[in-house]
């Protein structure tokens, strides 16, 4: 995966190796709600794999990609955090699957000052 600042990320194994502890799914690139709708219907085969990965997997996601854990079925009663114009796609993905998911909103003014 091409990332920005010349950062190129690569695959050791797929969604579906038993020998992952973890699992990173990054966030995509979406303007509108409508945007990450669509990426939920490509990215169909992914989150059903992702529904039958194992709770003893962690699964990891920023931005965007919380959308398609959401689907997978692996935020039930869970908390998830996101961008204040991403709440809706939340909430529409997480009343589809019949799921529960406590959801965090921030905007960029409410967030605390980042201390270093």
């Amino acid at each position: 995966m091409q990332c920005s600042h010349g950062v190129t990320l690569h695959a050791t194994d797929t969604v579906d190796s038993s020998l992952l502890d973890a699992i990173l799914v990054p966030g995509f690139w979406s303007e509108f709600t409508l945007h990450v709708e669509k990426a939920l219907v490509t990215h169909a085969d992914l989150v059903r794999r992702l529904s039958v990965r194992s709770s003893c997997c962690h699964l990891w996601s920023y931005c965007t990609g919380v959308c398609l854990l959401a689907a997978s079925g692996h935020l039930s009663d869970q908390p998830a955090t996101v961008t204040w114009w991403l709440a809706k796609a939340m909430l529409s993905v997480t009343i589809r699957c019949a799921g529960r998911v406590s959801i965090t909103v921030f905007s960029m003014n409410e967030l605390p000052p980042l201390r270093v």
